[in-house]
């Protein structure tokens, strides 16, 4: 049988899951949140996550998704949703989910999912992780290296199927956990090409281990999926200051596109809706979101309603305009007094939303 993880933040849910799937045979573990399944998902490495989207802090259920697929890549994912909207189902494609299963269900829907799923990974390649990560423990053994890490590991003299960590670096040259927490610290590896990497790691856990991402030096690295695997925040220009989650209405794809991954690059979640109808499900389904990113032109869609209509659903958000041409006039008659003109940058938004 299989490894599954659960992440729901609603126990029902998550306890039914976790004890049907566990009488199937099933290895499971259950978590309540996203960071949670983060924290649970990087060392269980499940074969297949059952997650909820719509989780109630920034780190919903695709990102959940990302950050563990991109340890480990022949993972399948089931995505449970209350509301498949087409830039999510867009999202999921991108994010290779296996199926979507939708609130309400039967359990042996998702039982027989998680079947299918499991079968299907046994022809899947673990190859194209898009994170290399090492797990050690207090005594600095390698307890688990992903193929992208066996590929780094192979490039030094220890070899892929090295041991210990310090093997991997040039004598007196192991990466200091502490600026390694801090950020990307620089470290010389023994190999006969006098290779550089840079290592990550995050503070090590009651037990002694620790997780490692490491790249060769000069590489980049998908900041936000670093940040969740480790559960450490990058040192950035800008960071997000808020909790809670910013949706973005605009019929254009790509800008939705553009615009959550601006938002999620400085560590907000984001939502986005094509029009006003998917606009105001996100906001009955879920509370957390805090901002509305309130694009002027929205073909079939009346402005001025839909602005109240946000209003009489969520009276404490905050509304921002948005638009390719200068309307800050006709969104001040609407109530709406911060405007920004496209295209925007995350800095742009955070100093609106400090001016009151």
């Amino acid at each position: 049988m299989s490894k599954v993880l659960v992440v729901d933040d609603e126990q029902s849910y998550r306890e039914y899951l976790g004890r049907f799937l566990a009488r199937d045979g099933h290895e499971v573990r259950v978590a309540e949140s996203g960071r949670e399944g983060l924290e649970i998902g990087v060392r269980f490495r499940p074969d297949v996550l059952v997650v909820d989207w719509m989780l109630k802090n920034h780190v919903h259920g695709l990102h959940v998704a990302q950050a563990l697929s991109a340890i480990r890549p022949d993972m399948a994912s089931i995505l449970i949703t209350g509301f498949p909207s087409g830039d999510l189902k867009a999202a999921a494609e991108r994010a290779r989910i296996f199926r979507f299963v939708e609130k309400p269900f039967d359990v042996e829907e998702i039982r027989e999912a998680v079947a299918v799923a499991a079968l299907g990974r046994s022809g899947a390649s673990a190859a194209g992780a898009s994170l290399a990560l090492v797990e050690t423990d207090a005594d600095g053994r390698i307890r688990y290296a992903n193929p992208a890490a066996r590929v780094l590991l192979g490039e030094t003299q220890a070899g892929p199927d090295a041991e210990r960590f310090a093997d991997a670096f040039a004598e007196g040259r192991l990466p200091d956990p502490q600026a390694a927490v801090r950020g990307w610290a620089t470290v010389a590896v023994a190999s006969r090409r006098r290779s550089i990497w840079e290592v990550r790691t995050h503070p090590e856990d009651g037990a002694g281990t620790r997780l490692w991402i490491l790249r060769r030096r000069g590489e980049r690295t998908h900041v936000p999926l670093v940040e969740m695997v480790l559960g450490v925040e990058e040192p950035l220009d800008l960071r997000w200051p808020w909790d809670g989650r910013v949706l973005v209405v605009d019929d254009d794809e790509l800008f939705r596109h553009v615009a959550r991954a601006i938002l999620e690059s400085a560590g907000a979640g984001c939502y986005a809706a094509g029009d006003d109808v998917e606009a105001l499900r996100l906001l009955e389904h879920d509370e957390g979101i805090r901002s509305v990113i309130l694009d002027f032109e929205i073909p079939g869609v009346e402005i001025g309603s839909l602005v109240e209509r946000i209003r009489r659903l969520r009276p404490e958000i905050a509304i921002l305009g948005n638009s390719a041409f200068e309307r800050s006039e006709e969104f001040a008659k609407l109530g709406v007094d911060r405007f920004v003109r496209k295209p925007w940058r995350a800095a742009d938004l955070v100093k609106l939303l400090q001016a009151r």
